[in-house]
C-alpha cells in the first residue's frame, strides 16, 4: 500500500460503528467488550472507520498495526476496526497519562522494544508547538506563521509513509504527534505493549462467547483422569514418563 489510491475515501455519512461498546473509559471493563457476530457478519470498509481521519493517518495507522499489506480494504480485520474507533475516542490528554503509566511501569522491562520506549519518551516530551526542543524551533523556518505565531507540525501526508515508526527503521519519529500519541496510548491500553503479543491475540474481548459449557467440563475430566492414571502408573519407572499439561493442551488443540 504505497500510494493513495490504495485508500478509499473517507465517507462522511458513514455509520457509527454499534458493534464496538464504549463506555468513555479504557479501565471499564464494557470498553474492551465486541459483538463479535456483528463485527463479522457486517465487515467494514476503509472509508467507514475512522471518519475524523484523513487517508493518509488511516494508511499510517495500517502501517503500524502491520495491516498494510491487505489485498482489499473493502472488508478491514475487526481489529482494525477496534483500533481505528479507539483511536477516534481517545482524548489526548488521556493518551499521554496513559504513555506517562507505560513508561514507568515498562522502564526496565526487557520485553518493551527499545524502540517502542524511545517513541513512547518523545511523545510525551514534545512539547506544544510541536518540537522536541525549542532550539528546534528556532532553527525551523516553518515554525512561524504570517501572524509571527507558532506553527504545529503535526500534519501526516502521504509523503511520509516510509516513517512507520517500525523497529527496523532505526530512531522513531513524530511525523503526526496528536495522532501517534493516541495510537499508541490505544495500543497499551487496549491491546498489549509487546508485538509479539499483539500477534496472536485480538485486542477485545466478545463477551457473547460462552466459557463454562457442558463440553469443556467433559473434556477437562477425562484428560484429567487420563493425565492422573498415566502420572501414577509411570511415577515408580526410572525416568519417570509424565503427561504434562502442556502435552495435554496440544492433545486438545483439535477437540
Amino acid at each position: 500500500m504505497s500510494s493513495e489510491k490504495n485508500i478509499h475515501p473517507v465517507a462522511s455519512s458513514a455509520a457509527p460503528i454499534t458493534s464496538v461498546h464504549s463506555v468513555g473509559s479504557h479501565l471499564e471493563t464494557q470498553d474492551h467488550e465486541v459483538n463479535l457476530d456483528a463485527v463479522l457478519s457486517n465487515p467494514l470498509s476503509i472509508g467507514e472507520v475512522g471518519t475524523t481521519l484523513t487517508d493518509a493517518q488511516k494508511n499510517f495507522v495500517l502501517r503500524r498495526l502491520h495491516f498494510d499489506a491487505l489485498t482489499s480494504f473493502d472488508q478491514l480485520p475487526p481489529e482494525c476496526t477496534f483500533i481505528f474507533e479507539k483511536i477516534e475516542q481517545m482524548p489526548t490528554q488521556e493518551a499521554i497519562e496513559i504513555l506517562k503509566d507505560a513508561i514507568a511501569e515498562h522502564e526496565n522491562d526487557v520485553n518493551v522494544q527499545d524502540h517502542d520506549l524511545e517513541l513512547w519518551r518523545e511523545l510525551v516530551d514534545y512539547n506544544s508547538h510541536g518540537f522536541h526542543h525549542a532550539e528546534d524551533e528556532k532553527k525551523s523556518e516553518s515554525s512561524i506563521d504570517e501572524k509571527g505565531n507558532p506553527v504545529k507540525v503535526t500534519a501526516i501526508s502521504y509523503g511520509d509513509e516510509a516513517h512507520s515508526n517500525d523497529p527496523s527503521t532505526g530512531k522513531p519519529e513524530i511525523v503526526d504527534w496528536d495522532l501517534q500519541v493516541r495510537l499508541e496510548a490505544v495500543l497499551i491500553a487496549y491491546w498489549s505493549p509487546y508485538p509479539e503479543v499483539r500477534a496472536v491475540t485480538r485486542p477485545f474481548d466478545d463477551p457473547t462467547l460462552p466459557v463454562e459449557t457442558f463440553r469443556v467440563y467433559l473434556i477437562g475430566i477425562i484428560w484429567t483422569g487420563i493425565g492422573a492414571v498415566i502420572n501414577q502408573f509411570f511415577s515408580e519407572r526410572q525416568p519417570a514418563i509424565t503427561l504434562n499439561m502442556s502435552v495435554v493442551q496440544v492433545f486438545l488443540y483439535p477437540s
